[in-house]
């Protein structure tokens, strides 16, 4: 067996590791992130979401609650999106 196929066998058997601890995973991040703490902490919940801890201020980019546009990049930033969402409360302006 060569290298390349070892590696990829590796990383198949922590994917698959990594799936079947997933709910205990998230569970654990989302209880960490709702601790008060005096460190400010940032976790990534997947390819593009974070939540972060500053200060006693829980927040998260790429997500409803409190959106923060890092750039224009499709995934991040959808203007049909945003215009179906205006008249919502969590915007600064109608």
């Amino acid at each position: 067996m060569d290298r390349s196929s070892k590696k990829q066998i590796r990383i198949d058997l922590r994917r698959e590791e990594v799936a079947a601890r997933h709910s205990h995973l998230w569970a654990d991040m989302i209880a960490k992130w709702n601790l008060p703490g005096p460190e400010d902490r940032a976790w990534l919940m997947y390819s593009a979401n974070y939540p972060f801890r500053t200060g006693e201020v829980h927040w998260a980019m790429d997500q409803l609650s409190f959106v923060l546009l890092t750039h224009r990049h499709a995934d991040h930033l959808d203007f049909d999106l945003l215009r179906s969402i205006r008249h919502l409360p969590i915007c600064g302006h109608s």
